[in-house]
């Protein structure tokens, strides 16, 4: 009787499989696997085994948080360049809000400026609707969304309450990850975007590097602040200007 059962659960299992495809059902003997969470490597591996999944959060806001000089633009250019060598067939953006982006920097850092398109709306909602348009329709990849400039208090906590509320909902669900750019503000104890994003990395300057008397990078802290499904972690990273050189601990 034992066996018929056996046959016929059997049967029934692999019926539904069939008809609904291989995850649709399971006994509760059997394990589910490990879910996985889509990322976007950053080219760094040292940081990249302190983060979820290994990089970027796909679908998610990532926000680095530092002073200036902290290294957090030269980290993003440096993201970036990854970014295009490893998705040639992605688009990628910069939402140049701070209105502060430095084309040969950029390239110094490894670039590819021909395959980069930069954005520079008039305001934060049009910024949204270009960056929607980037990701439902051109498939873009990653998103770097410039904001380290510095706005009046009442100006922050209405980005804070409504403008990264919608960023969040475009994104998710995408194949797209956007990293964030921020300084600290006076008047806040936080970014107004870290209730928002799934990574928060901060950024301090240590000490800058030189080669043969002249500076050529520079080693910064990153600290995880925040992170989905982890801790926190912490590390050394030397961000050279040089494309053909790496990250290290």
């Amino acid at each position: 009787m034992n066996s018929l059962r056996e046959a016929r659960f059997a049967e029934v299992m692999a019926d539904i499989k069939t008809r609904w495809g291989a995850d649709a059902i399971r006994p509760l003997s059997a394990k589910p696997a490990a879910a996985t969470m889509p990322v976007l490597p950053t080219g760094f591996d040292a940081l990249d085994r302190l983060m979820t999944g290994g990089g970027l959060p796909v679908g998610q806001l990532t926000e680095l948080h530092g002073d200036f000089a902290s290294g957090v633009t030269t980290l993003a250019f440096r993201m970036l360049a990854h970014g295009q060598t490893a998705g040639a067939a992605h688009p990628a953006a910069y939402i140049d809000l701070a209105r502060a982006f430095d084309a040969d920097y950029a390239a110094r850092c490894g670039v590819n400026l021909q395959r980069l398109l930069v954005v520079c709306p008039g305001a934060l909602d049009e910024a949204f609707d270009i960056a929607g348009e980037l990701i439902t329709r051109y498939g873009a990849r990653l998103l770097i969304l410039d904001q380290s400039f510095e706005t009046p208090l009442a100006a922050r906590r209405a980005i804070a309450s409504a403008a990264f509320r919608r960023l969040a909902a475009l994104i998710r669900g995408s194949a797209c990850a956007i990293l964030a750019l921020t300084r600290p503000q006076p008047g806040l104890a936080q970014s107004p975007l870290q209730p928002y994003a799934a990574l928060c990395l901060h950024l301090r300057l240590i000490r800058w590097t030189r080669r043969h008397g002249d500076v050529d990078g520079c080693e910064t802290q990153i600290t995880i602040v925040k992170q989905k499904q982890a801790g926190g972690g912490q590390l050394r990273l030397r961000l050279s200007f040089e494309p053909a050189k790496r990250g290290f601990v």
